[in-house]
């Protein structure tokens, strides 16, 4: 009686299951900031290496680190779905600073 009253609930995921686009859009929210990062760490070390290109650099690494975190947490369940919003949003605010920093050095 006890298995008949709580067996679709005990069953079901805490969270719904994820599907080829809730991956692929996880995948690209980690894949493009940390390309684009990793083209800003070789920029700033290469192109007029300057203190402030380096320093912000390594700040944007640990911004980039902290939203694959993020991505983490929310493929092992520990984070709320209403944390995906978040993740996107994150993303693209670090791929158009990390643009806007990519022109600044080499324009400049």
């Amino acid at each position: 009686m006890y298995n008949s009253l709580f067996n679709d609930s005990v069953n079901r995921p805490l969270f719904r299951e994820s599907t080829f686009k809730d991956k692929f859009i996880l995948i690209m929210c980690g894949l493009t900031p940390s390309i684009l990062n990793m083209e800003l760490l070789f920029s700033a070390f290469s192109y007029k290496p300057k203190a402030i290109h380096i320093i912000l650099t390594i700040l944007m690494l640990f911004l980039n680190m902290s939203n694959l975190k993020l991505i983490h947490w929310y493929k092992q369940g520990e984070l709320d779905p209403k944390f995906r919003k978040l993740i996107i949003l994150n993303s693209l605010i670090l791929v158009s600073v990390e643009i806007c920093y990519n022109i600044l050095i080499f324009f400049r």
